[in-house]
């Protein structure tokens, strides 16, 4: 008999990184030692800011990426859709140094498949001594979770982590910090 998966809640308390525990994922992963240490660096960094499944980082080319414009073309997987991303602060940096770093006319950009970007981003995570029990998909919830907490329309989200039914894109206007700013305790009448 197979062993059921407990819901997400018996693991952990909340499936997103504060701010905090994502920078420190990306500091350990910087500052790592080892011949992998910049992909794993560039791995988060670039699942975590497009909001990438372990899968859509497993298949992500070279092809996909313009460096010169700054644009990466992000093909869902689980039947999301498809946009096109600016890249932002570092990313075309660290694409830059990954791809110099590979043999010439490699296409994958991590040449892991899904379960290798998985161990490699938990591997990370147990360096960085997270205050969480971390899973990779974490990062994609980190995306949309500091996307609403920034103010960004819940439709774009919505458009930019490709899913096709808002459903999914609420779970992030429900954890925002920012949805209860405007009550004050402080100045209540009646």
């Amino acid at each position: 008999m197979t062993k059921r998966r407990l819901e997400a809640k018996a693991y952990r308390s909340r499936e997103h990184l504060y701010l905090h525990e994502l920078e420190a994922l990306l500091e350990t992963a910087k500052n790592g030692k080892g011949k992998n240490a910049h992909r794993d660096y560039t791995l988060i960094l670039i699942m975590v800011r497009h909001g990438l499944r372990a899968i859509e980082a497993s298949r992500l080319n070279w092809e996909a990426i313009n460096l010169i414009g700054g644009i990466i073309y992000v093909d869902r997987a689980k039947g999301s859709k498809p946009s096109t991303h600016r890249l932002q602060g570092g990313e075309i940096e660290a694409l830059r140094k990954l791809k110099d770093s590979q043999p010439e006319n490699t296409k994958e950009v991590f040449g892991l498949q899904p379960r290798g970007v998985c161990r490699a981003t938990e591997r990370v995570a147990v360096k960085a001594n997270l205050d969480i029990s971390f899973h990779t998909h974490m990062l994609r919830h980190t995306c949309g979770y500091l996307l609403i907490n920034n103010n960004h329309n819940s439709r774009k989200v919505q458009d930019y982590l490709g899913h096709k039914v808002f459903k999914m894109t609420e779970r992030y206007t429900a954890m925002a910090t920012n949805a209860f700013d405007d009550i004050d305790w402080n100045n209540m009448k009646g």
